[in-house]
């Protein structure tokens, strides 16, 4: 969650005070939801190394220091660090934080040096922007898993920042880490109660709306396809137990001619019913699970079948059709190989899974809860028979 103040042309006034003021007066229920609150400098700039000039996105960041070295501590919820990996401190100075993709676009290593372009002091409109250059080194490459921000994010400690920008002791922003999303309306409620009308509050679903509008499209879709999905489980189980009873009816008649009552046959076929659900279900679940975690490794031996084919079929086949027929076939001069899972299209290394196991109890009660209802049309069916008309059926 981002605090501004509206009125500021930029700058957050009396930022700690206002941090003390947060952390003191939210309840202590809503307090249990925060992870940090840290003032914060976020503005566009401009990367200069060498004729290499790009547009970035710049970030001072509030870190703790270790107490022996006076060093910047790596915060433990920070974005992952892929290079050097263990890195947990900032050497003293000039020294930032890249995103992984500047690696490539830029051709950076570690130990490297560039300048960041600013604008000191803000913008006025009669005299422009000063500009202020400032060097800093490469100390490391983190991964948010957004190509956005890996590609032209740079992470610096906030007084460096400050310095950069000449912002003295102030900041652009209070933000405020949360321990999960679903909290990000409550505590934005809260904030409100505290801050005046002077202040401007967003959060991150606020910036991406479009993004957390297509997710929940996409969820609201598998809710329903998943529920198509047991709706024909059901009518498949109420086919299944109509074949099993009309077939069984000669069954069904000797319990009822030893005494059986409808009652104990609608418990009978009742239970039949739950327990095709149940063993469905069950299975289900250790199917879905399994080819979860096992998709890449599918998908992936899915492309090298299709790639192996593909290969015999430009490679191969003509020879062998030629051979044959004596005659030229016209096929393609090379196969360039496919991949399902396209790194240049979907930005992540490993095909990302997440077992959401509420909604796996959920919907397993859920479906054998149903099969149970489904299973009362047949079962009743079955309890309503008569010894006559089963015989007389057995008969015909």
């Amino acid at each position: 969650i981002i605090v501004e103040y509206v009125r500021g042309n930029g700058v957050f006034p009396k930022w700690r005070q206002w941090k003390k003021k947060v952390q003191q007066d939210l309840p202590k229920s809503i307090q249990q939801k925060i992870l940090s609150i840290e003032g914060m400098i976020q503005s566009p700039a401009i990367y200069r190394r060498g004729n290499d000039i790009d547009y970035i996105i710049l970030r001072g960041q509030e870190f703790e220091k270790d107490p022996k070295t006076k060093e910047n501590l790596i915060p433990k919820d920070f974005p992952r660090i892929t290079e050097p990996v263990g890195l947990t401190k900032l050497p003293l100075g000039r020294w930032c934080l890249l995103g992984r993709e500047m690696t490539y676009l830029k051709n950076l290593k570690i130990g490297d040096s560039f300048e960041i372009v600013v604008p000191r002091h803000g913008f006025r409109l009669k005299a422009g922007a000063e500009a202020n250059i400032t060097r800093c080194n490469v100390a490391g490459f983190f991964k948010t898993g957004h190509y956005q921000y890996d590609s032209r994010g740079i992470v610096m400690p906030l007084e460096v920042a400050q310095r950069s920008y000449g912002f003295r002791d102030n900041v652009q922003q209070l933000v405020l880490r949360l321990k999960s999303i679903a909290d990000l309306r409550q505590v934005k409620r809260a904030l409100y109660k505290i801050f005046p009308p002077s202040y401007y509050i967003r959060t991150v679903e606020d910036e991406q709306r479009n993004f957390f509008a297509a997710l929940q499209l996409e969820k609201t879709v598998m809710t329903i396809i998943v529920f198509m999905l047991i709706v024909s489980s059901l009518a498949f189980i109420v086919v299944a137990m109509f074949n099993t009873i009309r077939s069984r009816q000669r069954d069904i008649g000797v319990l009822k001619s030893l005494g059986v009552s409808s009652q104990g046959i609608l418990t009978l076929f009742t239970f039949n019913g739950f327990l095709m659900g149940a063993i469905g279900t069950i299975l289900g679940i250790m199917l879905g699970l399994y080819l979860s975690f096992e998709l890449e490794n599918i998908l992936h031996g899915l492309a090298s079948i299709i790639n192996t084919f593909g290969h015999f079929y430009v490679e191969t086949l003509p020879e062998f059709v030629n051979s044959v027929f004596g005659k030229m076939v016209m096929m393609p001069d090379f196969w360039v190989d496919i991949s399902l899972i396209p790194k240049d299209v979907y930005y992540f290394d490993t095909l990302p899974v997440a077992v959401d196991t509420p909604s796996i109890y959920l919907l397993s009660f859920l479906t054998i809860l149903l099969t149970g209802i489904a299973s009362l049309i047949p079962a009743r069916f079955a309890a309503k028979l008569e010894i006559m008309d089963i015989i007389r059926g057995a008969e015909s």
